[in-house]
């Protein structure tokens, strides 16, 4: 190491004049001499820095977040336009049918009852919420399409005994424009109607993902237009789908809490987790399903 004295020439101050000491004077500033390093002498620290940012650069993987933006905006090309004349009209015929119940289930009012006064809003995530699972996160999707917020202000929620869902469009089962969305969590049920525009969807519509970000199950709901106590529902969620047939039945019971009189659940005779639950048990003709209605306890 070079003494201090090569890397400075200093120059003579002289002592300032009585009375000129004040801000206008300048006093002269040591002179900065180059720094030459000697032969066989390295700048070590340079170096390792140099080193570590190369090592740090390769390490970094893709940027996740920026290839989740690609394929949202992509998909974003083929999004859904709803036609708000179809949105504004009454709903129309369906191509759905139901089969004759496999099973009908009279759930006794005692049970209703306890979903009614059962609190879940300061129970653990990892708690059987409802009697049905606990909450897990939206799987399936692209996380640019996860946000529990995004649909916030079109959300209509319920929890049991809180009466049946108002100003809802009612529709024949499987009519495109009477869909509603639902996801059950902590603090109730939570539905919109899926032909709803949402900008900050892929698809252009309503998601399950966008309603809520963690969840115990989700599905579709239909309101039957011929009778007020009357839903259909289905459990077609990619991002909260149900886990078994004995879920499904504890949804359509949660359901039947909020004082309808019958719930049509899409539930097919074979067990949820013997194969995929797919269009072909939603939709189609004679769809299977089973019936649930307020019994004596």
């Amino acid at each position: 190491m070079l003494p201090l004295t090569r890397c400075f020439a200093s120059h003579a101050v002289k002592p300032p004049a009585a009375g000129r000491i004040g801000p206008q004077q300048r006093l002269p500033f040591p002179r900065m001499v180059p720094r030459r390093w000697q032969s066989g002498e390295s700048c070590q620290t340079t170096r390792d820095w140099h080193a570590t940012a190369t090592r740090q650069s390769t390490a970094v993987p893709l940027d996740a977040l920026h290839e989740a933006r690609v394929s949202w905006a992509r998909a974003r090309q083929s999004r859904m336009m709803v036609d708000p004349v179809l949105r504004a009209r009454p709903p129309g015929t369906s191509d759905s049918t139901l089969d004759v119940p496999w099973r009908i289930v009279l759930v006794p009012r005692s049970r209703l009852r306890w979903l009614a006064e059962f609190d879940h809003t300061h129970e653990p995530s990892h708690a059987a919420l409802w009697c049905i699972g606990s909450k897990r996160a939206a799987v399936n999707s692209n996380p640019i399409d996860v946000d529990g917020t995004a649909m916030q202000y079109e959300l209509q929620s319920r929890r049991p005994a809180q009466g049946r869902f108002k100003g809802v469009v009612c529709g024949p089962y499987g009519e495109r424009y009477s869909k509603y969305l639902f996801v059950i969590d902590h603090s109730g049920m939570h539905i919109v109607r899926e032909m709803t525009p949402c900008d900050l969807s892929s698809r252009g519509i309503a998601l399950h993902s966008l309603m809520r970000e963690e969840a115990v199950v989700g599905g579709e709901i239909f309101f039957d237009p011929m009778d007020a106590g009357k839903v259909c529902i289905n459990f077609g969620s990619a991002r909260f789908p149900v886990r078994s047939n004995y879920q499904a039945e504890k949804v359509a019971e949660f359901v039947l809490a909020f004082g309808y009189d019958t719930v049509v659940a899409m539930i097919p005779e074979r067990e949820f987790r013997s194969g995929e639950y797919g269009l072909a048990d939603r939709y189609g003709k004679a769809v299977q399903n089973m019936v649930f209605r307020a019994g004596d306890d």
